[in-house]
């Protein structure tokens, strides 16, 4: 069993239009993910490379559903 945050593969039954809204609000969702994961990736990239090297950076990593996860990063 994964963590809430995994898809699980599901048989289902409906329309062929039905499928077809199920699989754009999965896309978009991806979309906004990748999004957002390409973006905080640009502005960590952009930290690291202006903050003087004896400088500590902690971050606190969220899910991209808005929750804060229990790990923190050390850059």
């Amino acid at each position: 069993m994964g963590s809430s945050s995994q898809m699980e593969k599901l048989k289902k039954r409906g329309s062929v239009g039905e499928c077809v809204d199920e699989l754009c609000r999965g896309v978009n969702m991806l979309a906004r993910h990748l999004f957002t994961a390409d973006w905080l990736r640009e502005q960590i990239k952009k930290l690291k490379a202006n903050l003087p090297v004896e400088t500590g950076l902690l971050m606190m990593p969220t899910d991209f559903c808005g929750l804060t996860s229990d790990s923190a990063v050390h850059l």
